[in-house]
């Protein structure tokens, strides 16, 4: 019943026939999407553990670190720019994943979110990175590239005709683009 009471309201049509009914506040109240309105300034209406995801089913990183206690603990913290515990672990939510592939299962959406969310970022790094501990260990790096040492004949005796090499960047003050909101998204 509810699930078709919810359907029922999300129609284009529903709007239309509420303000010919002379419901207009209602309607604009309820279908206009909030602008303007932070994450820290929208009240939370429910206890954390009510609000806690249902993730009995799911296989991914984020799933198998966040427990009740912490997401009660990071829930209504917010980064400088506004991000909280639910957009980043939005994604690993809505995308149960594979049982046989194991992925992240949440996104950062700024730097801050390492320092912020550091209860849920670090135990997954750790997962994810075969128990490398952004904490206590530090990441080895040397661009000296005399010292890549990389065979021309593969172990099956075959040429290697390419060699693949992939860069990944993250700019301070750009944002995940699939979770920005639009004003984010605009080039300055």
């Amino acid at each position: 019943m509810a699930s078709m009471f919810t359907r029922v309201l999300s129609g284009r049509n529903t709007a239309v026939i509420m303000a010919g009914l002379g419901a207009g506040t209602l309607v604009s109240s309820y279908f206009m999407p909030e602008s303007g309105v932070s994450a820290g300034e929208k009240k939370k209406l429910y206890p954390p553990s009510a609000d806690y995801p249902d993730l009995r089913k799911h296989n991914n990183c984020m799933a198998s670190t966040l427990t009740p206690a912490i997401y009660g603990l990071l829930r209504d913290k917010l980064t400088p720019n506004n991000w909280s515990l639910d957009q980043c672990i939005q994604t690993g939510v809505d995308n149960p994943g594979h049982p046989f592939i194991k992925n992240v299962g949440m996104v950062a959406g700024d730097e801050e979110n390492y320092e912020v969310f550091a209860e849920i970022f670090n135990p997954v790094i750790k997962d994810r990175h075969n128990g490398y501990d952004p904490t206590t260990m530090k990441h080895p790096t040397d661009l000296d590239s005399s010292k890549v040492k990389v065979p021309l004949v593969s172990p099956l005796g075959c040429l290697m005709r390419t060699m693949c090499c992939r860069r990944v960047c993250a700019q301070a003050a750009v944002f995940v683009g699939s979770v920005c909101h639009p004003p984010a998204t605009r080039l300055h």
